[in-house]
Parts: structure tokens; sequence; C-alpha cells
């Protein structure tokens, strides 16, 4: 997804008339305009990439979450639980220590799929509290 919104952006940013050097509305583009729409766009292409990287990634014994600045992967041990109010618009993860810590990836306006995400997530981590229980 991340990379299809990076190539629209190219695609809308660099029509073909400012970089030939065409007229455009009586507006003559300068070998300087079009460097600048051509930066522009690579610039708002970067942006998509790494705004759109947030994912949330749930394994028996880990949960990894990628957001647009950091990784974080944590150890089931670690997660007291999964947080999904409607006080805030993001889900989280309730560490043992207190701390939360975001998931941008599942947020309240992506709806049931974030509903259904969270669910899953709350399962594995249900899995690993029975399995190390066992233990």
């Amino acid at each position: 997804m991340a990379v299809g919104a990076a190539l629209v952006t190219l695609a809308v940013m660099l029509p073909w008339e400012p970089l030939t050097g065409g007229i455009v509305e009586g507006s003559v583009y300068l070998p300087e305009d079009r460097w600048a729409v051509a930066g522009s766009a690579v610039i708002l292409a970067s942006l998509w990439l790494i705004l759109l990287r947030v994912r949330v990634e749930g394994y028996p014994d880990r949960v990894r979450v990628r957001g647009p600045l950091r990784d974080i992967t944590l150890a089931w041990s670690a997660v007291d639980s999964v947080r999904y109010s409607g006080a805030s618009p993001f889900a989280a993860l309730q560490l043992a220590n207190s701390e939360p810590v975001p998931m941008v990836a599942l947020t309240r306006f992506d709806g049931q799929r974030a509903v259904d995400d969270i669910r899953a997530l709350r399962a594995l981590h249900r899995a690993y509290q029975e399995t190390a229980a066992r233990q």
C-alpha cells in the first residue's frame, strides 16, 4: 500500500508539460522549477513510505509493533494486556510496568478490521499466558 501511494504521488506530481519545459496557463517553467517539482514529488513519496509502514505483527511468543519512527519487539511476558478503548484513537499494549505502547497501525477509524485484529492479538496473548501457566 505504501509503495502504491508513493507511485501515485509521483505520477500526480510529475506532469509531462512542466518537465518538458512546456507552457502551462501562461507560465513558463524554468529548469529550476522542474527540479523543484521533481524534488517535491520525491519528498512526498518518501513521506508516504515512512508514514504508511506502520504494522503490528503477532507471533505465538512475541509481538512486533512497527511505527513511523521506531520498531518495538516485545515478548508476550512483558505485555500485561491489549487495550482498545474509545478514549484513544489507537490500540495499545499495556506493559507489565504500566507503560503503554501505542499501536498506530490499529485505529478506531479502521472499524471492524481493527476489532478483528485486536481480538486476534488478544487470543495470541491469552494463548501465551495459558502456555506459560502450564509450565
